[in-house]
């Protein structure tokens, strides 16, 4: 889901800049008097073919639009045109593309089960379209045995904000004390029990 966001996002940018330019283009030499752009061989001569050239300009292929700039009476603001196109296109674009696939990348790195997550949660939406009996027999197909073999448990990864995880850590640590010192006390108490009942009986003989 977040490659797709990001290519969408890409292609809107790059579909902007294509309109955006390709007006520029599309007006190649149409200000010369009696100029026929159906009868000279230019690259763009109607607007199918200018989306289809600004395409092929983004892939390097410019030789040829560069070339016929020099005919046109603007060569100059032509030239910076093609310049911005080329370094808004095939560098910043690209280099845009790169750096939201490494994000993406590091933020799914960094959520190593987030796939267990999103295929448990489908899984638990697909199970309300099936009856009772069907749902129990695919549940014992993609489920977790228990130690008894009778019990079957469904994984799923919780994911708590940095402070509720650190707050529910911290009661969990507290739990883990209390219940080691009541174990511990728990053990010493019958043998003292024990130590006065023996010194008791002891006495009375």
């Amino acid at each position: 889901l977040f490659c797709m966001q990001h290519i969408a996002q890409q292609n809107i940018l790059f579909e902007i800049l294509i309109v955006a330019f390709y007006v520029i283009f599309l007006g190649f030499r149409r200000g010369h008097p009696g100029f026929n752009i159906h009868e000279v061989d230019t690259v763009m001569w109607n607007v199918p073919e200018s989306f289809i050239r600004m395409f092929l300009m983004s892939l390097t292929e410019f030789t040829v639009l560069f070339d016929q700039l020099e005919e046109c009476d603007l060569a100059v603001v032509g030239k910076i045109a093609f310049i911005v196109y080329l370094l808004l296109v095939t560098i910043l674009l690209i280099n845009m593309l790169i750096a939201m696939m490494t994000n993406t990348y590091t933020e799914v790195s960094a959520n190593s089960l987030e796939w267990l997550r999103q295929w448990s949660a489908i899984i638990l939406m697909m199970e309300q379209s099936f009856d009772p009996a069907t749902r129990l027999k695919y549940q014992a197909i993609y489920s977790i045995p228990m130690e008894d073999r009778k019990r079957i448990a469904l994984l799923l990864k919780l994911r708590f904000p940095a402070d509720e995880y650190e707050d529910k850590r911290k009661v969990i640590e507290k739990k883990r004390r209390k219940f080691n010192e009541d174990k511990r006390r728990a053990t010493t108490l019958p043998s003292a029990r024990s130590t006065v009942v023996v010194r008791t009986v002891t006495g009375n003989k």
